[in-house]
């Protein structure tokens, strides 16, 4: 779709040119009738097409509009400063529909997305920006086409690059309506460098935003360069290290020793990561439930850091449940019932997290109470959801195999 547009603002203004009316005209068939053989001789472009609108294909498109209506919650939430910036997917949780179980990590809308981050202040300054700079766009297209014929009578390669920079700024625009462009760098780049140059071009129209400065000014920019280029320079090392901690995590065994010691230095690196954090704290979690003589020392020193987790990031329903599971299998159930309740108040439609719940009353012996639990697991995720289905054949003939209370 947005190839579609792109081509259309590029023919339609081709075709404004007499020259080039009918080889624009002809290459315009050309590309549609390419487009349509291509689709029909691709198998590989037909099933994808097809997964778009596949039941719960992780291509489903219908994907997009179910994020549409939490996203929206999510900025009325927080209208005038938004969530934060890059928060969108830690605090997806408490607005998910249960249609949507996996971890969306952005809204498939930059414009819903950075209202949701950045609120209705934040999302004006940066539609200032765009309008700012067509506005300029348009100033320096009329000011650089000598005579309204130019592409015909001169070809001019600052005509030829505003035009092609202003389409594809367009089209990125469109698709930003279906997908989280901005949020990927090599494509905020790309803009960003457009955005750039097309503003640099202003210089052709008029001389009223040349600035001259002296040698004090001069010197002011280049500290404040060198400034930046040092603080980004130690946070890119730090990132580096903590990175190379994780990659060696990654490599080695599950939950083995030396998997956790990569961990923790990584943590000890970059201290405020929820993530590590919590990666370490599943990882004695793990350890411990093998049920070795230290199984209660492991199972305490990875409720600290699921502690630390939950300092960091209070909005991660997956810390409050697995605390909650160390503190059951230690024995400790009453402590536990507080943490499973908390992180189903931060994520309420999570079939996963649901069906922990249930796994709690389990540990205490009220099967009753887990049964509801279990059923409302399994009737937001039907298929793939094992352990609602499971505990539900368990819970079915525990409670069968207890004597009903006898009659007075």
């Amino acid at each position: 779709m947005t190839c579609g547009v792109a081509l259309v603002i590029f023919f339609a203004v081709l075709f404004r040119t007499r020259q080039y009316r009918v080889v624009s005209l002809a290459t315009l068939v050309l590309i549609a009738a390419g487009a349509v053989t291509f689709y029909s001789c691709s198998h590989q472009t037909q099933r994808r097409v097809h997964k778009m609108v596949e039941d719960e294909g992780k291509d489903d498109v219908r994907v997009r509009f179910w994020l549409a209506k939490p996203t929206a919650q999510m900025w009325l939430d927080h209208f005038w400063f938004g969530l934060g910036p890059g928060h969108y997917d830690y605090r997806f949780p408490a607005y998910r529909p249960i249609q949507v179980q996996a971890r969306p990590g952005h809204a498939h809308n930059d414009y819903l997305n950075t209202l949701a981050d950045w609120g209705l202040l934040g999302t004006s300054l940066v539609a200032a920006s765009w309008i700012l700079l067509f506005a300029g766009d348009l100033r320096t297209w009329k000011s650089i086409r000598r005579e309204p014929n130019e592409l015909a009578a001169k070809l001019s390669n600052r005509v030829a690059f505003i035009f092609g920079a202003s389409i594809a700024l367009i089209a990125i625009l469109v698709h930003s309506f279906f997908d989280f462009n901005m949020h990927i760098p090599a494509n905020a780049i790309l803009v960003v460098t457009l955005m750039a140059l097309l503003s640099g071009h202003l210089c052709y129209a008029t001389e009223r935003y040349g600035v001259s400065i002296g040698w004090g000014g001069r010197f002011v920019i280049t500290l404040i360069g060198l400034g930046a280029v040092l603080y980004l320079g130690q946070q890119g090392w730090r990132r580096a290290r903590e990175y190379v901690c994780l990659e060696q995590a990654a490599k080695e065994m599950a939950y083995s020793p030396i998997m956790i010691s990569a961990l923790t230095k990584a943590a000890e690196i970059e201290p405020t990561n929820f993530e590590t954090t919590y990666s370490i704290g599943e990882a004695l979690r793990q350890l411990s439930w093998q049920g070795s003589n230290d199984y209660e020392k492991l199972a305490l020193e990875a409720i600290r850091w699921f502690q630390e987790g939950i300092h960091l990031n209070p909005y991660d329903a997956y810390n409050y449940m697995k605390l909650g599971m160390c503190l059951d299998w230690v024995g400790k159930h009453n402590e536990a019932t507080h943490y499973f309740e908390e992180s189903v108040k931060c994520d309420p439609n999570n079939y996963y997290v649901l069906a922990h719940q249930g796994w709690h009353f389990i540990q205490t012996g009220d099967y009753a109470a887990a049964k509801p639990w279990f059923e409302w697991s399994a009737r937001i995720k039907w298929r793939d959801n094992p352990i609602a289905f499971r505990y539900l054949d368990i819970i079915d003939r525990k409670l069968k195999e207890t004597p009903a209370p006898a009659a007075r």
